[in-house]
């Protein structure tokens, strides 16, 4: 209203029809283009400041889904690093993870038996990556696997925007029975280039209340469970 000098009425009738012809998608606080644009990888402290409220609501949710005694694998990143205070209230687990920051808050934690893939450091981001944490991926076998993302295409899959864990991530889709796509509703708008899972191969969304209803209509068509935090 205040930059193209519009009433609220001729605004929301704008949005709406922006809305029907599928141009944007109202989220909450307000809407967000359906034209994906690629991302580019934000710096780890970026990351860390982002939608916080919404990454803590979506790591509590997944923390509940977490059994006793089960084997784990938590991804790098700060959305999956949300998980691990919930996992204080499990009597006992065992949980793989890349990520130099979860291992360390992990290892303070008399309930988890930890293990570290091998690997390389990627520089800035705290996570181990390249052939050895691919190989020492392959000769282990996780019940669930929390992953987040760049971006997801709800027709193709989930990307992210660096070529270093790509191949570390193929290895955790390959060598879990139950994969766990962590990612508040922003990662809906956005895209990027490399592939590391379709679609079809996730078995749970967790997402917050900020994704539009006919997203979640899309990827319940597709026999996705899909929980909002």
């Amino acid at each position: 209203m205040e930059q193209i000098g519009a009433s609220k009425s001729t605004v929301r009738r704008d949005l709406m029809e922006l809305q029907e012809e599928k141009k944007i998608a109202f989220v909450r606080g307000g809407a967000a283009s359906t034209n994906q644009q690629f991302v580019q990888e934000s710096p780890y402290h970026v990351k860390q400041s982002t939608n916080t409220a919404e990454k803590e609501r979506i790591g509590a949710a997944a923390a509940q889904l977490v059994q006793t005694g089960e084997t784990i694998f938590l991804a790098s990143g700060t959305t999956t690093r949300a998980v691990l205070p919930g996992l204080s209230e499990v009597d006992f687990l065992n949980l793989v993870t890349n990520d130099l920051q979860i291992a360390m808050d992990a290892a303070e934690m008399e309930n988890i038996a930890l293990t570290m893939t091998g690997g390389s450091v990627r520089p800035g981001y705290y996570a181990l990556r390249g052939v050895l944490a691919e190989d020492s991926m392959r000769v282990m076998k996780t019940g669930t696997a929390f992953v987040s993302c760049d971006a997801i295409d709800i027709q193709t899959g989930c990307y992210i925007a660096n070529a270093d864990e790509v191949g570390l991530l193929r290895q955790v889709v390959e060598s879990t029975s139950y994969l766990v796509l962590l990612a508040d509703h922003s990662k809906f708008f956005s895209g990027s280039f490399l592939s590391f899972c379709p679609i079809e191969r996730v078995d749970l969304i967790i997402s917050d209340t900020g994704l539009p209803a006919d997203l979640c209509d899309e990827i319940r068509k597709k026999n996705i469970k899909l929980i909002l935090a």
